[in-house]
């Protein structure tokens, strides 16, 4: 009875910490579109010097990163929003002068650490050990 009792346990256990990383995960990936998304236009409206726009969806998109950048914190080494925040305000100070080249390498920069995270946050052996 006892033993049962300890294998019913660890499974709730296991089950428990297998679905928060499923959740984790799914949060990390979706969120990630996100950003990637609205990086892709401010890349788009960038490359043909529409600053007007750029600066917009910049300003959405650090709006939208103050809501995620919590979340992240959790889930991921802080190291990683670090970087994130440091490439976004370079980002938005590089639209907001009009400087075409050094926005492209900052959004570039900030492309790589954003799709770089879901692939840190998923739970396989790599991630593990």
């Amino acid at each position: 009875m006892h033993t049962f009792k300890v294998i019913v346990t660890l499974f709730v256990l296991l089950s428990i910490i297998f679905s928060l990383s499923i959740f984790a995960n799914y949060t990390l990936n979706t969120t990630s579109k996100e950003l990637v998304q609205d990086l892709q236009k401010i890349e788009a409206y960038t490359i043909d010097s529409d600053w007007e726009n750029a600066e917009i969806i910049i300003n959405e998109l650090n709006a939208k990163w103050s809501n995620i950048q919590w979340t992240w914190s959790l889930l991921i080494d802080h190291f990683e929003v670090d970087n994130i925040n440091i490439a976004l305000a370079k980002t938005i100070q590089m639209i907001k002068f009009k400087d075409q080249s050094s926005a492209l390498q900052e959004i570039a920069s900030l492309l790589q650490c954003i799709k770089h995270v879901p692939e840190m946050g998923k739970f396989n052996i790599q991630n593990i050990f």
